[in-house]
């Protein structure tokens, strides 16, 4: 189960930061930001896009987190009934 759940976040998040990357890269707005920074848009795009993966697992695990605790607490209260 963790190895499927793996290798769909490795799939996904890949996918992510390609996505991110192309969508920095045609925003007028992030062009003049790169400009702002001295950057090209190549630089800038590179640098959201892998900020956004290195938040990804982050983003998962509080989502994971949350999923769990919903989980237990619905376990629970079906077994105070008993």
């Amino acid at each position: 189960m963790m190895a499927a759940g793996g290798d769909c976040g490795a799939a996904v998040s890949s996918q992510l930061i390609g996505v991110v990357v192309d969508s920095v890269e045609r925003s007028a707005g992030m062009n003049a930001l790169a400009q702002d920074f001295g950057l090209s848009i190549e630089q800038l795009s590179m640098k959201v896009g892998l900020s956004v993966g290195a938040i990804f697992p982050i983003v998962g695990a509080l989502i994971f987190l949350t999923v769990w605790k919903k989980k237990q607490s619905r376990t629970l209260l079906g077994n105070a009934g008993n």
